[in-house]
């Protein structure tokens, strides 16, 4: 912005400028804004395209030395002629304008300046073409502007005269004053600076769950089509804050912080229909670790609410632990399974068997033995999502059944369950309770059996604590964990 008013203002003076001499200093005033907006304009597009690790102070100050040799070469013209051979004061017109002759060096900057401005162009058109609804209007609004910068440049150029009175005007002022007023429309309408533009492949318009984003400032910058049709809304809310737009589906005071970050459930009407949903709030940062703003994910369960009435209903849960029992946990994984079919995700299934259990039961009696199966499902369930099935299918037998999204990796599974471990054994310390866990994976594109992935997860945990017990019975590995309670 600041380039484009050197140039505007230093052209404006020297219109209204006496004589040649203060016409031309006027003119080399201009000249600065005119070798700066290019390089300028890069380095924007550069950083709002989220490539601003290109840069660096070298090569800032690299983009910079071509301006500034241009800028001395436009002080020093009257001796060097390099970028104007010769110049006049042209009085045949409304006004009196400078005509010159164009210098050796002169295509050469137009060459430059053209190669710039069309490089940020073509980042901009880029990052557009994957960018968020908000983001393509952003852009849309500067390329638009552009698009008359080039053709007022092109007119310039060619020496095509508008107004046969003003042969020698120089329109691109006007060019650049529409340029800065649709960038002024994407910062102050369109909240340009308020967040980084978050760049998502199409498989986020395309996702089953709403994804809402929000600035620091906890207003809708962002929404996939998933959450315009859960919230009704004809098109994303841009700049309304969340609580005016969604009501009160989770605490925003928790997300208004640099570590804000939650999980609840809400119930909704969605259409002519009541539905739940697992609500996932989550913080933004750049790589520096500045707060940008908040990610809301809303994951339809209302499936999986049904079948936990129905089995509530139907005495399908296990007395001891609260947990789902084995004819629950069958019923719940066929639901969830024909979800990971309709998704196209995989799944995987958990066996787990509490180890020394018999011994627990032995030295301490049948009441901690219990507790120890109670210690289990809560540490379970403070582990895993709501959205996970977890069941007790045995007497110190349980599985957990989750959707493979990104962060669920069978390393980074085991890894929480593992952070649930140390927490419980910093609060226990009577006895020592471990784990043996079985693996087994349902991949959507290769479906099989219920009764075929369960098997295989059991017999994967007696291989593993048949190995245990015969080469390292002390080892403690990632799939043999110990809780010391």
């Amino acid at each position: 912005m600041f380039s484009f008013s050197v140039y505007s203002v230093g052209y404006s003076l020297e219109l209204i400028s006496p004589n040649q001499v203060i016409m031309e200093f006027w003119n080399k005033i201009q000249y600065l804004g005119i070798v700066i907006y290019p390089t300028a304009y890069l380095i924007f597009t550069i950083q709002y395209t989220g490539h601003d690790y290109w840069l660096n102070r070298r090569r800032v100050i690299l983009l910079f030395l071509i301006p500034f040799a241009v800028f001395l070469a436009k002080v020093f013209d009257n001796q060097w002629r390099l970028i104007y051979s010769s110049v006049a004061v042209d009085y045949s017109g409304y006004i009196p304008l400078l005509n010159f002759e164009r210098g050796p060096l002169y295509p050469i900057i137009i060459a430059y300046q053209m190669f710039v401005v069309t490089s940020g162009n073509v980042l901009l058109i880029e990052k557009r073409r994957f960018g968020s609804a908000l983001f393509r209007k952003q852009t849309r609004a500067i390329l638009i502007s552009v698009a008359i910068v080039y053709l007022t440049f092109g007119i310039y150029i060619s020496d095509f005269v508008l107004i046969p009175g003003l042969k020698y005007l120089d329109w691109n002022p006007l060019a650049y004053t529409l340029w800065g007023s649709a960038m002024a429309l994407a910062i102050f309408r369109y909240h340009l600076f308020d967040l980084a533009p978050i760049a998502r492949e199409t498989l986020i318009e395309m996702l089953h769950d709403g994804v809402i984003v929000l600035d620091t400032n906890l207003r809708v910058v962002d929404a996939n089509p998933e959450a315009l049709r859960i919230f009704g809304w004809g098109q994303p809310p841009f700049g309304k804050y969340a609580s005016d737009v969604m009501g009160n589906v989770l605490d925003y005071s928790k997300l208004n912080t640099t570590n804000g970050s939650m999980v609840s459930e809400t119930t909704m009407k969605v259409g002519s229909r009541e539905r739940h949903f697992e609500v996932i709030g989550s913080c933004l940062k750049e790589k520096t670790g500045l707060y940008i703003g908040n990610l809301i994910v809303l994951h339809d369960i209302s499936e999986r609410k049904d079948i936990e009435r129905k089995l509530v209903e139907l005495t399908l849960v296990d007395e001891l632990t609260g947990l789902t029992n084995r004819r629950g946990f069958k019923l719940l994984a066929a639901q969830l399974i024909n979800m990971a079919d309709r998704m196209q995700v995989n799944a995987t299934l958990l066996f787990i068997d509490v180890d020394n259990l018999k011994q627990i039961n032995d030295h301490f009696g049948h009441a901690e033995g219990d507790q120890a199966l109670i210690y289990t499902a809560n540490i379970l369930k403070s582990a895993y999502r709501s959205a996970d099935i977890i069941a007790r299918i045995g007497g110190d037998e349980f599985v957990i059944l989750a959707l493979n999204m990104a962060e669920d990796t069978k390393e980074a599974m085991l890894s929480r369950l593992d952070e649930r471990m140390i927490i419980h054994h910093q609060e226990n310390q009577k006895y020592k309770l471990s784990f043996s866990v079985g693996f087994s994976r349902y991949e959507w594109n290769n479906p099989r059996s219920f009764e075929a992935l369960l098997h295989e997860a059991d017999q994967s945990m007696y291989e593993r604590k048949k190995v245990e017990k015969n080469t390292h019975p002390l080892t403690v590995d990632l799939e043999k964990i110990h809780i010391n309670s």
